[in-house]
């Protein structure tokens, strides 16, 4: 049975410690970013080709297509299509995408969640690795835990505690390479390793839904100003938020309804399937709206940046979707929510070219 890529970032949940309004003014997207300054605090940035090459005093967060990693950081978390860090010197490092490759580098612990991943770089601690195809050539100074299909020990491979993987995976190994200990693992009673992997496997999806969304919203806010400025005024006070949700909710409930009984008629069937879609696309996009309008009730007088605003008010949010029993609350919350500012400013935008109009 083929397994899903799924292993990284174990510790994910202290990013619950960072102060959001200590991470500083350092939130880059674009087509292609290029960060060669030093950074002397947390660092987020997002882009189709990233190639960080900065010394980063705090946590170097990476979303993209094609990202390159080197320098000095803290902490790396990276997500991407194919992840490259070459010549880094960091702490540990959290990294998910297609292909991963690590080379020459310092690093103390690594979790790694990929199709295929390389490791031609000594790690000093331990390695928690998930993919398709897992290659090692280089010294592992501590514990391999592995879920992969295929594990590849090259000539240079050193692995001086234990390596754990799935008794059905194939292992590769040169005659040279070198193993403390083997050990194999199967489901859940034997071991902790899948029940790990399935938890961290959420924080993997959490962790890539929070850098597109931070894309988006940056996108939204650098073309669309205007609109998130209408946000803005709308009033900050219990009634006018418990109406708000209770249009997003009444949004949420009618809107599927009316769309299928569009698509009943033939007339009306290009319609339906229009509003289905865009629907949809208002339900991803719930969340931003939301974060902006309490970003800037709560942190307008902390942060005068907008972007950072936003990008700490979303990354507030998404740690508290994260939270047990409490997550659903919110997530049902910003949705309704955001829907219903949608609407508002819909109306409110009717409004003001109506009174245009009068004039």
């Amino acid at each position: 049975m083929r397994k899903r890529i799924s292993l990284l970032l174990i510790v994910l949940l202290s990013i619950v410690s960072i102060p959001v309004f200590a991470l500083g003014e350092n939130f880059t997207a674009d087509e292609s970013v290029i960060l060669e300054k030093s950074i002397g605090y947390t660092n987020f940035v997002a882009g189709n080709r990233v190639n960080s090459t900065a010394d980063v005093d705090g946590i170097n967060f990476v979303a993209g297509n094609m990202i390159t990693i080197s320098g000095r950081q803290d902490y790396i978390f990276a997500a991407g299509n194919t992840v490259e860090i070459k010549n880094a010197e960091t702490k540990d490092v959290f990294a998910a995408g297609s292909t991963i490759y690590i080379d020459d580098s310092s690093i103390r612990d690594l979790y790694a969640a990929a199709g295929i991943i390389e490791i031609r770089s000594d790690i000093s601690r331990n390695a928690y690795l998930g993919g398709d195809t897992v290659k090692i050539n280089s010294v592992i100074d501590g514990d391999v835990l592995v879920s992969a299909e295929t594990i590849e020990l090259g000539e240079n491979a050193v692995i001086t505690g234990t390596l754990k993987y799935p008794e059905d995976a194939t292992l590769k190994k040169e005659d040279s390479a070198e193993i403390g200990k083997e050990e194999t693992y199967k489901g859940y009673e034997n071991s902790g390793v899948e029940i790990t992997i399935n938890r961290t496997a959420r924080w993997v999806s959490r962790l890539l839904s929070f850098f597109g969304l931070l894309v988006v919203a940056f996108l939204l806010l650098l073309f669309g100003k205007a609109s998130f400025d209408r946000v803005e005024k709308v009033e900050k006070e219990g009634m006018t938020i418990l109406k708000t949700f209770g249009i997003g909710f009444l949004t949420l409930i009618a809107t599927p309804m009316m769309a299928i009984i569009a698509m009943i008629t033939v007339i009306g069937l290009p319609a339906g399937v229009l509003t289905i879609i865009l629907y949809g696309v208002l339900i991803y996009l719930s969340l931003i709206p939301t974060a902006y309008y309490f970003g800037k009730w709560l942190l307008k007088d902390t942060i005068k940046n907008d972007y950072l605003l936003l990008a700490a008010a979303l990354f507030a949010i998404t740690i508290l979707k994260a939270i047990p029993l409490l997550g659903g609350l919110v997530s049902f919350f910003s949705l309704c929510f955001g829907l219903g500012l949608f609407v508002k400013l819909l109306f409110t935008k009717e409004k003001e070219k109506e009174k245009e109009k009068k004039k």
